[in-house]
């Protein structure tokens, strides 16, 4: 059975990302048709390059949960608030200096994918989308501290009120600005997200809003987050490298119009992916928590996360696939085949690597990197070549099916050598698998 907050957690995780898929398909027609499909490929590559500047964060806002979540359990508030302001004054700093650090070189990383008459552009729009980066970072670490709290309900709803500010902006500056009040609607919904986050987990550690004005950071709690970070980093830098190295490849392959209409399918997918995976951001307690106390139950309650998420993923993954040509004549007004089928081979790439999420948080909790970085280094890595290799196809849908095929291949080793690394079944018996329809039951009936 779930508990009343687990179940909550995952009605609130759902609605998010509904909410934010319905803000995303307007964002995504906004620019199609006040900016055009090669101005959508043009954003896509200047934000995917962005994505760099992860490589010093050492995970902050993916360890954040556990170190204050375990400070607040214990009842130590004040050691709970010391490493929420530690994690967001050192995302600050980390983010600004990569940003700084990193602006030319991206300048000159966009040159080598980016079509000659749209590079003029592609750079002007660099500084502030690294800007928009640097912001929406902040929020999600502030975000992190709410999830910390046993308090993701609350991010949800964060998320989910902010989401309309973003998509008002955007419609109004696209007109005034182009391109780039793309991003300024982004840093406006991302200083939303950090100032609702700040007051509300202010409110929960200290009793007071006030306190969210006063930074305290500890060069002990800094070093005990980077303990922990660090050993996720280099799954991270593979993970982040994904999406930017397939865009830059694609561009290189097939032109700014395939970007765009791999930005609109992977979007779409990793929209389905995350109302499959939000559910779980609950499950890292929970497991790292059985699993030091009551092994026999961390194996009940990774089995039935498994269960569950192969059988949802597998029904909304050919939900997706189903109303592909019905998603191209909502975005760009046609059925167009190059588009659906990058939806299709999108989304079965997606929803495989959304079926490793439970193992690869259960081996996070067992403090277990190893094969986590493997399956990720692996498909960061293969699916680029893949893509490359089978260019002279002269169809950038094949292409995108080899990328997203090294992809699946990636999920399926994170899971295969963690449920080794944990000894227990890498996927639960078919029965429990099919049985999974009676916790959407569960769902329904509360």
């Amino acid at each position: 059975m779930q508990s009343p907050n687990l179940r909550k957690a995952s009605v609130w995780s759902v609605a998010e990302v509904v909410v934010s898929t319905i803000g995303m398909f307007l964002i995504l027609k906004i620019i199609l048709e006040k900016l055009g499909t090669e101005a959508l490929g043009i954003w896509s590559l200047v934000v995917a390059s962005t994505l760099l500047l992860r490589l010093s964060d050492a995970s902050i806002s993916a360890v954040v949960p556990r170190f204050v979540g375990a400070a607040f359990g214990e009842g130590n508030r004040h050691k709970a608030r010391e490493f929420a302001d530690t994690a967001f004054c050192a995302s600050f700093v980390v983010y600004a200096f990569s940003g700084a650090m990193l602006t030319y070189p991206l300048s000159l990383a966009i040159g080598l994918a980016m079509p000659a008459e749209s590079l003029a552009q592609a750079r002007q729009l660099l500084p502030y989308a690294i800007v928009g980066f640097v912001v929406m970072n902040l929020g999600q670490t502030a975000q992190a501290t709410v999830v910390g709290l046993h308090q993701a309900p609350l991010k949800s709803m964060i998320a989910v009120a902010s989401i309309p500010l973003q998509v008002v902006f955007l419609w109004v500056l696209t007109d005034r600005i182009g391109l780039v009040g793309v991003v300024f609607a982004q840093i406006i919904q991302s200083i939303f997200v950090i100032i609702a986050s700040r007051l509300c987990a202010s409110r929960i550690m200290t009793g007071t809003w006030a306190s969210a004005l006063v930074l305290k950071a500890s060069w002990v709690r800094l070093k005990e987050i980077y303990s922990l970070g660090l050993k996720i980093q280099f799954a991270s830098i593979a993970s982040l490298g994904f999406d930017p190295l397939v865009k830059f490849t694609l561009s290189a392959c097939f032109g700014l119009q395939a970007v765009g209409y791999y930005e609109i399918a992977n979007r779409i997918a990793a929209q389905a992916r995350q109302v499959v995976v939000m559910p779980t951001q609950a499950l890292l307690p929970l497991f790292a928590a059985t699993y030091a106390l009551d092994r026999k139950r961390f194996d009940l309650q990774l089995s039935e996360a498994m269960a569950n998420i192969i059988f949802f993923a597998s029904i909304l993954g050919l939900m997706v696939v189903l109303a592909s040509p019905l998603i191209s004549i909502v975005i760009i007004n046609e059925v167009n085949h190059e588009l659906v089928g990058m939806i299709i081979v999108l989304s079965a790439g997606w929803m495989i690597n959304a079926m490793a999420a439970p193992s690869f948080l259960a081996a996070i909790s067992a403090d277990i990197s190893r094969w986590n970085m493997a399956g990720q280094w692996f498909a960061t890595l293969a699916a680029p070549a893949a893509l490359w290799s089978l260019r002279g196809l002269g169809d950038p849908v094949l292409a995108i099916a080899g990328a997203m095929l090294m992809l699946a291949i990636g999920a399926v080793m994170m899971i295969w050598r963690n449920s080794v690394s944990l000894s227990v079944r890498a996927v639960p018996p078919p029965v429990q698998i099919f049985g999974a329809y009676k916790t959407l039951a569960r769902f329904v009936g509360k």
